[in-house]
């Protein structure tokens, strides 16, 4: 009678370890992938933005970089709540379930240029550009899980000074 008790306690442990461990290493993916998509998503945007020769503001939300490689496009849609990268007509998603995004544009002095105001001016005065994020993810049965992300601000090194 003694053993049975005894070995029900310590199958109920092993079992309340076991969940604790399963439910660790599930909300460890969900912050391993965040982790990922913020990491490629600010080194694809890094890349483009050193690269760029130019920034044009299609809206807050929206910003083409030109140069020698061509035209990218990165974009925010809220609705839908995904960072995306366009270049010669394909869409990639880089980041996804974001769930707040901001531009931000510099002039070579280091002021912020104000977006809201006017985007599709600023882009003669852009020479550096920086990016925030939030993503978030909800995963059934566990609280949720969140990252901030603050990109350096990027240069323009091609883009001429005026």
């Amino acid at each position: 009678m003694i053993a049975c008790s005894v070995s029900s306690i310590l199958l109920a442990a092993v079992l309340a370890t076991f969940l604790y461990v399963g439910r660790s290493s599930a909300g460890l993916t969900v912050y391993t992938e965040m982790e990922m998509q913020a990491r490629q998503s600010l080194l694809q945007f890094g890349l483009d933005t050193r690269q760029a020769s130019n920034a044009v503001w299609v809206d807050v939300n929206t910003l083409r970089l030109t140069g020698e490689f061509g035209s990218v496009t990165y974009g925010f849609n809220p609705t839908t709540g995904r960072l995306t990268r366009t270049t010669g007509g394909a869409t990639k998603v880089l980041a996804s379930n974001v769930r707040t995004f901001a531009f931000h544009a510099y002039s070579i002095e280091g002021s912020e240029l104000p977006l809201a105001s006017d985007p599709s001016a600023i882009g003669v005065s852009t020479k550096m550009v920086q990016m925030r994020l939030v993503l978030s993810r909800a995963p059934t049965g566990m609280p949720k899980a969140t990252e901030a992300v603050v990109s350096a601000r990027y240069v323009l090194r091609n883009k001429p000074v005026t």
